[in-house]
């Protein structure tokens, strides 16, 4: 599926992927574009990224930590279990149950 067949994502696809877990209610569409900018920024800076714009797998798991540390951000968890907590919730999407698991191994 779509961005994987292209190999990055775009800020589009980000915005997508925040639409269908359901976490536009918790990030608001310029702080979902700042997290997007500045880790492709980071990653492009960093020499490992597709391109300006684009954000490669690598990019994403930075990303996906950073929307776990907004998303969950109640005091007293670590930044793991902010991560596999983010892991849970997404388990309940249709071909994501695997990451129940290993969320459950934390």
């Amino acid at each position: 599926p779509e961005p994987y067949r292209k190999g990055y994502w775009t800020s589009k696809s980000m915005q997508r992927f925040a639409a269908e877990s359901e976490f536009s209610a918790e990030l608001s569409h310029p702080c979902l574009q700042r997290v997007f900018s500045d880790c492709v920024q980071f990653d492009t800076a960093a020499g490992h990224g597709a391109a300006e714009g684009k954000m490669s797998m690598a990019c994403f798991k930075l990303a996906f930590v950073v929307i776990a540390l907004r998303v969950h951000s109640a005091p007293g968890y670590s930044p793991l279990m902010r991560v596999a907590m983010l892991m849970l919730r997404l388990s309940i999407c249709r071909g994501a149950s695997d990451l129940g698991v290993a969320a459950r191994s934390v």
